[in-house]
């Protein structure tokens, strides 16, 4: 029954048999993932069940001057790595949420609530999993760059620093990365002036330094990161999720209690490194 209800919050559901087993197809399900307020909104990202390839940008190399009938420097082409090739083991990201039935039955909008419970999670899941990375995954995180400064301590002038290393192009829509336990400690140094260095911007919802945005994760595999999120990283994710209730669970059909399943399938890849900047 939940996950009926669940279908009809969506326009585009279809249910595909592949040989006995039931795949549900939902673009507008995997979109609503993508569209809660996080990293996971800002980069780019394709919903396909193929592959996709990045073009490998190389900021050192530069368009050329020609003069009529002269041959362009055929090295200097974009190349398309084979290894820049994302989409081909996509990584799964799942979670539940579970209820009496006697809930289900009473309440009238518990599928969009329980639907509004799980985009969340997988959202802050699949942020992490562009940022940190997973041993399940497959994919490149922005953290894999190499470091750019090196510092003892995170302060307020190691990211001026780190903004100083980072062409215009990129800065002007980029943002912070900062663990919850260094953005903590920065959020309580102020200016010379008596204010705080870091302020809360309600139009944004979000933290700011040096005019920038801080998006703060739970844990960080750096001091800092410096992200032009959309020119920094693309995201896959197929258009095919595994959405199950409870239902076939003798038990807990028993016990009285149904819930809801689902998963969603990720990989991603590093598209140029110029528009990240690490502090390690």
């Amino acid at each position: 029954m939940l996950k009926e209800n669940v279908k009809k919050l969506y326009k585009d559901v279809k249910e595909i048999d592949n040989g006995g087993i039931i795949t549900t197809q939902s673009v507008e399900m995997v979109q609503a993932v993508l569209d809660v307020p996080n990293i996971a909104n800002f980069v780019e990202s394709v919903i396909t069940d193929g592959t996709v390839a990045l073009v490998d940008e190389n900021d050192t190399i530069q368009a050329e001057i020609l003069g009529e009938m002269e041959v362009a420097n055929g090295e200097r082409d974009i190349q398309l790595a084979n290894d820049k090739v994302i989409g081909k083991k996509k990584a799964r990201i799942t979670t539940n949420v579970k209820a009496t039935t006697q809930l289900l039955n009473d309440s009238i909008d518990f599928a969009e609530n329980a639907v509004a419970v799980i985009n969340k999670r997988v959202a802050r899941a699949l942020a992490n999993v562009i940022v940190n990375g997973n041993e399940k995954f497959e994919g490149q995180c922005l953290s894999d760059v190499e470091s750019t400064l090196t510092e003892e301590e995170l302060t307020v002038d190691s990211l001026r620093n780190l903004m100083i290393e980072m062409k215009e192009e990129y800065l002007s829509n980029a943002c912070f990365i900062l663990a919850e336990g260094e953005f903590k400690k920065l959020s309580k140094v102020k200016k010379a002036n008596g204010e705080y260095e870091i302020k809360f911007n309600p139009h944004m919802g979000l933290y700011e330094i040096h005019g920038l945005p801080i998006f703060v994760m739970k844990e960080l595999n750096c001091k800092a990161l410096l992200v032009n999120l959309y020119q920094a990283y693309k995201l896959v994710v197929s258009p095919n999720v595994d959405l199950r209730s409870f239902e076939q669970d003798a038990f807990l059909a028993l016990s009285g209690v149904d819930g809801l399943i689902n998963s969603i399938y990720v990989d991603g890849g590093i598209k140029n490194k110029a528009a990240i900047k690490k502090l390690a």
